[in-house]
């Protein structure tokens, strides 16, 4: 076996202390032992977007330095993950929030449901990521209080802890259908129009975006 060994002073010489600080957070927000990876989205990928993003940093920071510290959708530092989630599916978006990119990109570049970014309600994630980097970093403590995982993306059963997906029901679930039409017409669909047929509304979902009259 062949081993490389390398100066962790290099490394942080190298990164500098802001990026340093962070990472721990960086490595569970990109998978860990303990939390999950975005489909398609390895370490590698998430790296070259925070290096194309550098203003995120900060919003690490945060999420990193105040430990045990859930974060709500309306706060600076979810807003902050968010935006960089959303550069991790699309270089060149203007959307800072999943919810919008995932309409732009599904049906209109993305064929795929998972190949598309988690929905807002989904990035629950973060605060499994925000656990998780406490227990490092507050593990160098003599003695740390660390609270219940409740609160940060996890619940209890009776099999132990397990990860909050989402707390909404799932599309198929939720809607009687979901259908989309590739009808292009507009004011009115054609008249093989999946969603006239089905007897439901067109939406955002379809090629006419829901402007015809069908």
């Amino acid at each position: 076996m062949h081993f490389q060994y390398n100066y962790i002073n290099s490394v942080y010489l190298e990164l500098g202390e802001d990026k340093c600080q962070v990472l721990p957070f960086f490595h569970a927000f990109t998978r860990c032992d303990v939390t999950s990876q975005f489909n398609g989205k390895g370490k590698i990928s998430a790296w070259k977007t925070w290096i194309s993003l550098p203003t995120v940093t900060e919003g690490f920071t945060t999420a990193s330095s105040s430990a045990f510290v859930p974060q709500d959708t309306s706060s600076p530092v979810f807003s902050v993950i968010e935006q960089f989630t959303c550069a991790m599916y699309d270089s060149t978006t203007q959307h800072n929030k999943v919810n919008d990119l995932q309409q732009e990109l599904f049906p209109n570049r993305v064929k795929l449901m998972e190949r598309l970014p988690p929905t807002q309600n989904a990035l629950q994630h973060v605060n499994r990521c925000v656990y998780q980097a406490s227990i490092w970093t507050e593990g160098l403590k003599p003695v740390t209080a660390a609270p219940s995982p409740d609160g940060f993306g996890w619940s209890k059963t009776d099999t132990g802890w397990h990860p909050i997906r989402t707390t909404v029901p799932a599309a198929a679930v939720a809607c009687r259908e979901l259908i989309k039409c590739g009808c292009k017409a507009v004011p009115m669909c054609v008249k093989n129009c999946k969603c006239e047929k089905a007897g439901l509304a067109c939406t955002a979902l379809c090629q006419c975006h829901g402007d015809c009259e069908a």
